[in-house]
């Protein structure tokens, strides 16, 4: 008797959930706290398994623990209910999953693991759980991100100190050559650069186009950053591949604060890129009059042709 009504309530519980699914959309619901160019965004059918973590339903992941189904069944895009419990920081679930034995290295069609999930979201409990789990914290997904490139792109120190104790790799790479420090000076991270610089991790790095963190802070407007990146002594007039300085995208981007603190740490303004734009000339032709100031205060040449007989003052006239 008693296994006939937990049956039937199992069958409740499986029928309110599916009711719930409905083909729930992965950008609303799954992968809600990883970076966009990882978030799958194909509509796909939960599983009763996956739609109780997502809700954070712990008696009915209990309740389908204790019967025959399979927990550690993937959607159609490959994540687990593990992954789930991960991504949302859901530790209760997460751990009932553990306990059943469930393969928490599983990675969803994308590449990306439970570690990755936790770690982007700054779930450092979830991450702990993992870790003591024995999961592999270091795997990279498909672009060759891992767990600690998640943490700096959050920007949560707490996870990036759990994965370095843990002997994770914080020199790795994405496949395009992107750094910790990349990540963390392109989404604003301050405090992310600072652990990496005390640690002695690289900061002048560059990816395959040339981009180094201070070319990225310097276009975002990263004042903090790129201040840290400065104390650090990194090469403030390092070029990416099409010749760009840090300087160059400032003035181009309009962010005179960045402009100032790089003329205030001595870099050069007047190197060209390969097209043979300067700072002086793209500032007067995006009409950034702060940034022009700057750099004429500066002692910046603005007497004669710049490039291809296009004079500071022409150039501002064509803007």
């Amino acid at each position: 008797m008693f296994f006939i009504t937990k049956l039937s309530l199992m069958q409740n519980i499986i029928e309110d959930m599916k009711r719930d699914s409905k083909k729930i959309s992965d950008e609303h619901r799954i992968g809600s706290s990883l970076p966009n160019d990882i978030v799958c965004t194909t509509p796909v059918e939960l599983t009763p398994a996956f739609i109780a973590v997502m809700n954070n339903n712990v008696n009915y992941l209990t309740l389908l623990g204790d019967t025959t189904y399979d927990l550690n069944k993937s959607n159609g895009d490959g994540a687990t209910p593990g992954f789930a419990a991960a991504d949302a920081g859901n530790f209760d679930c997460l751990e009932i999953l553990i306990k059943a034995g469930c393969d928490l290295d599983k990675a969803d069609r994308d590449g990306v693991t439970p570690a990755f999930a936790a770690a982007s979201g700054g779930h450092i409990k979830c991450l702990e759980l993992l870790r003591d789990a024995g999961c592999d914290l270091d795997k990279s997904e498909n672009n060759g991100f891992t767990p600690a490139w998640g943490a700096a792109w959050k920007g949560d120190v707490g996870c990036i100190t759990l994965l370095r104790d843990a002997g994770c790799d914080l020199s790795k790479t994405s496949n395009d050559g992107a750094t910790l420090a990349y990540v963390a000076a392109e989404e604003g991270n301050a405090e992310c650069l600072a652990f990496l610089r005390d640690i002695g991790i690289d900061l002048n790095n560059a990816d395959d186009n040339g981009t180094s963190p201070a070319y990225v802070a310097a276009h975002n407007g990263n004042l903090e950053g790129l201040d840290i990146l400065i104390k650090a002594e990194c090469d403030m007039d390092i070029q990416t591949n099409q010749g760009y300085t840090p300087a160059l995208i400032a003035a181009m981007k309009g962010n005179d604060e960045c402009l100032d603190l790089l003329i205030k740490a001595g870099c050069d303004l007047n190197k060209a890129s390969d097209s043979g734009n300067v700072p002086s000339l793209i500032a007067a032709v995006k009409g950034n009059k702060d940034c022009l100031t700057l750099l004429i205060n500066a002692g910046c040449d603005i007497s004669g042709p710049i490039y291809d007989g296009i004079t500071l003052a022409s150039a501002a006239f064509l803007k």
